[in-house]
């Protein structure tokens, strides 16, 4: 019996080839295993109408399978009931959400109602496609504009899915190429904050100023400036990208996935929250720590954002250095696969300050110049936000001097809120500053007030601010610690990762047992053996609920992170199986 085909039109059958893993390139062609008196019915699918749907359900299945494969052999039941590349798509899917970083072995289980044959002839253009340059596809360029790219971000017919799912595969397949994705990866951090010292490293101003643009288009033009940038992410504690995967309308996180090599640096935070039975406050593993964030250096960016429909970046790709990603609450019903916040109003306010100094400190662990954020939850997780740019602004005001530009993205009311609450030591304007700042010539504090003056009544914001004498304290502070180092402003954090510090201070009341990283000088890589480094001891888990026990000698890392200031962390505890793999593409 022919497996539908024809049915399928033209369009969708494009769409459903230009999803493909770069790893069907080095694939050994599947086996097949036929049952000639059994017909194929495992799946109980949607109907071929529903092809998005299908490709999500069908991956979700396979993902199971390739994670709990039978030695060496993963089993595969093939069905009759969709066309070949629906089939190799959905696989795609399924080899991108494990994250595998060498081909399996796969073996078609088929019933009398499947044409193998189809099946294997689909395979191997699935691996034709993926041997050819993906900068060289028809594919790689602006998604349609169907009259303007609003669509990207509010329609969900089936095509607009298939279209978001097809430019995610490509964008992993970018992603893939760039040498600058294993430092991404052996750099990922999870992060807890610490207690901020009122320190002010420098005389500098922090100039906090409204960019139009998105998050990553912001910080690509700062960072062809020259300056390091950090972007923040709001991402899912749940499900990693968001809908980057499914196909699902796209809002800030699957964005920065699309244009940037961010969601591999998403995947390895997965296997480190695995590794140490990360969990949010009612029991349930997340990926992003619920009070903390995840740290991602070196984030290379090659896509521009939704209003140019993801084009390739005309000046080519750009390194950051780094994004943050943080879990804000959510407060829409509507949100599939995130929990509905449960706090009250102090206690998430609370724990939204958390996240916030986490984000701030991760910014420093990387030496940041230029910290670019949105409106982060504001949008599809229904925060207020007056009160999150009113927590980002208090948070601010604890790292006077920190950095040189914050820039802030989104609505009105975000950046107004932010503005208020801004302390001294920050310079607020709703443009984008065209030069360095003169420290020299800087004798004032700029604050949002509620009187106007000739500088901020212009334009659409018409933002009052009022120039104010820095106090005698503040003053004395900026004289006697105008020289200290920028890595001893006490901007530390909580980690969960593989660094290059000594372990102290461990919490023994966290689920997870975490610790306060304190900065040593670097010392030599340990030896290897294949792959693998060599540690003098591991830390191991107990039977029963899952928690880390730290070993006496700590394993180190032979990278750091920018300027020799680096972390240290014990090795993972080791498990029996583990149903997520280790990191691929």
């Amino acid at each position: 019996m022919e497996v539908r085909v024809s049915h399928l039109p033209i369009e969708t059958l494009e769409l459903l080839r230009q999803i493909v893993h770069p790893l069907f390139a080095d694939m050994p062609e599947p086996e097949v295993q036929s049952d000639s008196g059994k017909l194929s019915n495992q799946y109980a699918l949607p109907p071929v109408e529903d092809v998005d749907g299908a490709v999500v359900e069908l991956a979700g299945k396979m993902a199971e399978e390739l994670r709990h494969p039978q030695q060496d052999i993963t089993d595969v039941t093939a069905s009759a009931q969709h066309a070949p590349e629906i089939f190799w798509a959905a696989m795609s899917v399924a080899l991108q959400t494990v994250g595998l970083d060498s081909p399996p072995r796969l073996r078609l289980c088929v019933g009398s109602d499947v044409d193998s044959a189809a099946l294997l002839e689909c395979w191997r253009h699935f691996q034709q496609n993926a041997c050819i340059d993906v900068v060289l596809c028809p594919e790689w360029g602006a998604l349609p504009e169907k009259g303007s790219y609003t669509w990207i971000r509010q329609d969900n017919l089936q095509l607009d899915s298939l279209t978001r799912l097809a430019a995610a595969s490509v964008s992993l397949r970018r992603a893939a190429q760039l040498s600058s994705v294993p430092g991404m990866i052996d750099g990922t951090k999870l992060l807890l904050p610490s207690p901020p010292k009122p320190t002010w490293p420098n005389k500098r101003m922090t100039k906090v100023w409204h960019s139009c643009d998105s998050v990553l288009d912001t910080a690509a033009k700062k960072a062809r400036q020259g300056f390091r940038v950090v972007a923040v992410n709001s991402g899912s504690a749940y499900q990693i990208g968001g809908a980057f995967l499914t196909g699902g309308p796209h809002a800030l996180e699957e964005a920065m996935c699309t244009q940037s090599s961010l969601f591999m640096s998403l995947q390895q935070a997965q296997r480190l929250a695995y590794d140490y039975n990360l969990l949010d406050a009612k029991g349930q593993p997340v990926h992003i720590p619920e009070t903390g964030a995840v740290l991602s250096p070196n984030v290379e960016i090659f896509r521009q954002g939704v209003s140019h429909g993801y084009a390739p970046c005309e000046e080519g790709p750009v390194l950051l250095a780094g994004v943050v990603t943080v879990a804000m609450p959510n407060l829409s019903p509507k949100v599939l696969h995130n929990p509905v916040e449960w706090r009250t109003r102090p206690q998430r306010e609370a724990l939204i300050e958390k996240k916030m100094n986490a984000m701030l400190q991760g910014a420093e662990m990387v030496d940041a110049d230029v910290l670019v954020v949105s409106d982060i939850g504001c949008g599809k997780f229904g925060n207020d936000p007056r009160l999150i740019g009113a927590t980002l602004g208090i948070v601010l005001s604890r790292y006077p001097g920190h950095f040189q530009e914050v820039v802030i993205t989104g609505g009105v009311r975000f950046f107004d809120a932010v503005c208020e609450a801004v302390g001294p030591g920050f310079v607020v304007s709703h443009k984008e500053p065209q030069h360095r700042p003169d420290l020299d010539a800087i004798s004032t504090v700029s604050t949002r007030t509620g009187t106007t003056d000739s500088e901020s009544s212009g334009g659409i914001w018409g933002y009052a601010k009022k120039i104010l004498s820095p106090s005698k304290d503040m003053q004395q502070r900026l004289d006697t610690q105008s020289t200290m180092p920028r890595r001893s402003t006490g901007a530390e954090a909580l980690v969960i990762g593989r660094q290059d510090t000594y372990m102290s201070n461990v919490d023994t009341n966290s689920s997870v047992k975490m610790v306060r990283a304190t900065a040593v000088p670097a010392v030599p890589p340990m030896p290897r053996q294949g792959s693998q480094r060599v540690a003098p001891r591991q830390s191991s888990l107990s039977s029963g609920p899952r928690r880390a026990s730290l070993s006496s000698e700590p394993r180190v890392a032979s990278k750091s992170i920018g300027d020799g200031f680096g972390m240290a962390v014990h090795t993972p505890p080791q498990r029996r199986s583990s149903s997520v793999p280790r990191r691929g593409v």
